[in-house]
């Protein structure tokens, strides 16, 4: 298994999330992976989550390694799993799945989006490292039809895709949690290719869970794609029974204007005429991985552009005092430590904790993901692995 495939099971597994997706029994959330410097660290912690989230089984989705085929016909049969607690077929819907939550107006979600389009888009072009490239935010998405004892939709959780170039590479997840409207954003992996696989294929497809980390996607012929490796064995292929307006999602919302908010991250390494105003000025920032603090590599200073950048997505930060953190987020071998000229070191413990002097915060907002995932790019292009 890679750093990377670690990584994103670590960080699947959020603790101030989990009595709220037991509540709803499933809500799926996940989170961007920001991490690349914990290899060692992560394995220990990857057992530890793995007990966790199947006892807890909070619902959610890892990108699982594609199938020989994503493509499956016709129905699907079902068998025992005691790993994801589906001992039979998943409880099969009477009529139309059960609708659950408040849906989110138009209003909710453009602004949403647009206060945070900078971050998404900086999110994105790091993972891929295609700076530059203008980033589609999809303002329209789609629910899932969560499987169960009692099949449900819940209209408090939707995926908005996000796109590159007319394909989607990544997610939105805008979610309820306290009555506040909060967001986290899922790329890289190969799931995004059986998704488009999935749209290409038929207009308007319908999307399903079934389970901790079955999902899959249903065309209106009942063909099957699976966007994680053996959703067929939980998931049946029956379009009329598992899609509502809720769940499905068409093609051609891509390639609507009017749903679509872009945003391009300029590239940290290139410079460029418009980044000139938000560059002058910028005080000096350098960049350490605990873990790599710990090896004796020196902190690396960031450019002016890449600078600018980190110093607007820590800004954007609106941290929450707490008294401590909570072990289960903080990262084995450490996070990230952020330094601005003349002001107290930033250090990203994981889970979106931070530790500034000698005090704690917590992001509620997980803007700390994203800033993560951004410095996690800069120190592996210089330092490449510990």
């Amino acid at each position: 298994m890679t750093t990377e495939a670690l990584d994103r099971a670590i960080d699947g597994i959020g603790p101030d999330l989990i009595e709220e997706a037991a509540r709803c029994a499933d809500a799926p959330v996940r989170r961007h992976p920001h991490a690349r410097f914990a290899a060692a660290a992560a394995a220990i912690v990857f057992c530890t989550v793995i007990v966790l989230w199947t006892a807890a089984r909070t619902p959610r989705v890892v990108s699982d390694p594609a199938p020989e085929s994503g493509r499956i016909g016709g129905g699907a049969q079902y068998g025992g799993d005691p790993l994801y607690g589906i001992a039979s077929a998943p409880a099969q819907p009477d009529g139309a799945p059960a609708v659950r939550g408040t849906p989110f107006t138009e209003e909710e979600i453009t602004s949403l989006i647009e206060e945070n389009k900078e971050i998404i888009a900086c999110t994105l072009s790091a993972e891929y490292n295609r700076f530059g490239e203008e980033v589609q935010i999809c303002t329209q998405g789609y629910c899932h039809v969560m499987l169960g004892e009692e099949s449900c939709v819940d209209l408090d959780y939707i995926t908005l895709p996000v796109c590159m170039a007319q394909r989607i590479v990544g997610s939105v997840e805008v979610f309820r949690h306290n009555g506040e409207l909060l967001y986290t954003i899922s790329a890289g992996g190969d799931r995004w290719d059986r998704i488009n696989e999935a749209l290409a294929y038929a207009d308007r497809i319908a999307f399903v869970f079934a389970g901790a980390l079955s999902e899959a996607a249903v065309a209106p012929d009942d063909t099957l794609f699976e966007i994680t490796q053996d959703a067929a064995a939980r998931i049946p292929a029956s379009y009329a029974l598992l899609a509502t307006e809720y769940n499905t999602f068409s093609r051609s919302v891509l390639r609507d204007e009017s749903r679509c908010i872009r945003a391009t991250a300029a590239d940290a390494s290139a410079p460029s005429d418009g980044n000139a105003a938000r560059k002058a000025g910028v005080p000096g920032v350098t960049l350490i991985g605990t873990l790599q603090e710990q090896m004796g590599k020196e902190p690396l200073r960031a450019t002016d552009e890449e600078a600018a950048i980190l110093i607007e997505m820590l800004r954007a930060i609106v941290p929450e005092p707490v008294e401590a953190p909570d072990p289960m987020q903080i990262l084995i071998g450490g996070g990230y430590i952020l330094e601005i000229e003349g002001e107290a070191a930033c250090i990203l413990l994981g889970g979106r904790y931070l530790q500034i002097g000698g005090n704690y915060y917590y992001d509620a907002a997980g803007v700390s993901d994203a800033l993560m995932a951004q410095i996690g790019r800069i120190l592996y292009a210089h330092y490449g692995e510990p």
